[in-house]
């Protein structure tokens, strides 16, 4: 499936939280300057697997670990910062494990109009990855008071004026949310 929201909504935390206390889950945080050599060897790498040779004999040792994984998923995270030819490596990966392994695909509203447009445009590959996560991404909702109020608790905000005026002026965004406790927390 995919997902495709506002930076800041708290997305990679999640899946990292999620990679590191499932079993089987591959997480990878995609880069700008990534070639497509460069994406499969963040991908073993990712499995913990050697990543020498081609790009070819990487995406191969990719799809062979996970073809050994009971019930892994993998998650790519802000996809949209890949490039096309980077991108169609997902419409193989789902080729090859379909029914064995999940997938998710996120970035933000980018990735979505991105895949969007490339379906309308008629472009290689787009159509596929459209249809693989289901001819739609998923919205996750605004970040609430109720959200901000937890994350202040989890690190030792507790005044009731405090996490107001801090979901006041976060404006949905958690990484501002980490600052304006950081800040809370020096001034104190």
């Amino acid at each position: 499936f995919g997902i495709s929201y506002d930076a800041g909504a708290g997305k990679s935390q999640t899946y990292k939280l999620i990679a590191s206390t499932l079993p089987n889950v591959i997480y990878i945080e995609c880069k700008t300057f990534w070639k497509s050599k460069s994406y499969a060897k963040a991908l073993v790498t990712a499995c913990g697997l050697d990543d020498f040779g081609t790009t070819e004999d990487l995406v191969e040792r990719f799809i062979d670990h996970l073809s050994s994984l009971d019930k892994p998923l993998v998650i790519i995270d802000q996809m949209d910062k890949l490039k096309d030819g980077s991108m169609d490596f997902f419409i193989d990966f789902y080729n090859d494990l379909v029914g064995h392994c999940g997938f998710l695909l996120s970035g933000v509203p980018a990735l979505e109009k991105r895949i969007k447009r490339g379906v309308a445009m008629e472009k290689k590959g787009y159509r596929e990855i459209y249809s693989r996560v289901g001819l739609r991404f998923i919205e996750l909702e605004n970040t609430s008071y109720s959200d901000v109020e937890k994350i202040c608790k989890a690190n030792g905000v507790e005044d009731p004026a405090t996490i107001r005026a801090i979901s006041k002026d976060c404006d949905g965004d958690v990484r501002r949310v980490r600052r304006l406790i950081f800040s809370h927390k020096r001034a104190s």
